[in-house]
């Protein structure tokens, strides 16, 4: 069972990097108390037929969206994901030619098995852009409504290929410096060839 969500972080792409090399970032930036990110991955499909039946499927990765929502986001990280113009006193001028940088995001949550064993579970996307989210306000009534800041990313495939990268593990603290880690370039990606010599921790 999955629940929970913290952690999440977004930082620029750097460079993109290509099939034998991992993209690079520039410095990562947190988001204060995040509450949701939904994920749609959208697959190309393609099917065969012969016999009167079909012989043939294929789904390949096309493209994503996630989109965040926080408690709050300060306007330096939206300004940084948004390309937006901001001032000193984090106002912010939205414009139609606004440049959304590439980056890559972040977060880890919560899992628990069906002996109640907890684990932690990365889930990171090496190459996303952001986009403004629509908000809703309204008037104190006899309660108080509340929304939360929200940004959405489209996910795409990295010059290596890969749209996401998730990893479980038994302690959260070891799941916050794999999540770090694959920012700064210290964490091996699921599927790397290990250094001859070596080892890689977990697996990998």
């Amino acid at each position: 069972m999955k629940y929970g969500t913290k952690g999440a972080m977004w930082a620029p792409m750097t460079k993109e990097g290509d099939a034998k090399t991992k993209p690079t970032y520039g410095e990562v930036k947190e988001f204060d108390g995040i509450n949701e990110f939904t994920e749609t991955l959208n697959m190309a499909t393609g099917s065969a037929y012969g016999d009167n039946q079909e012989k043939l499927y294929i789904s390949e990765f096309s493209n994503g969206e996630g989109t965040v929502k926080a408690v709050f986001i300060d306007a330096e990280v939206s300004a940084a994901i948004l390309g937006t113009k901001k001032d000193e006193k984090n106002g912010m001028a939205y414009g139609s030619e606004d440049n959304q940088p590439f980056g890559a995001y972040g977060f880890y949550r919560n899992l628990m098995d069906a002996n109640k064993k907890k684990y932690y579970e990365v889930n990171w996307y090496p190459k996303v852009q952001g986009s403004v989210e629509g908000s809703t306000s309204k008037t104190k009534e006899n309660g108080i409504t509340l929304e939360y800041d929200s940004i959405k990313f489209r996910i795409q495939a990295c010059g290596k290929g890969v749209f996401k990268v998730e990893k479980r593990f038994d302690k959260e603290a070891d799941a916050a410096e794999y999540l770090a880690g694959l920012f700064s370039g210290a964490s091996a990606w699921p599927g790397d060839a290990v250094e001859s010599g070596g080892t890689v921790e977990g697996g990998l």
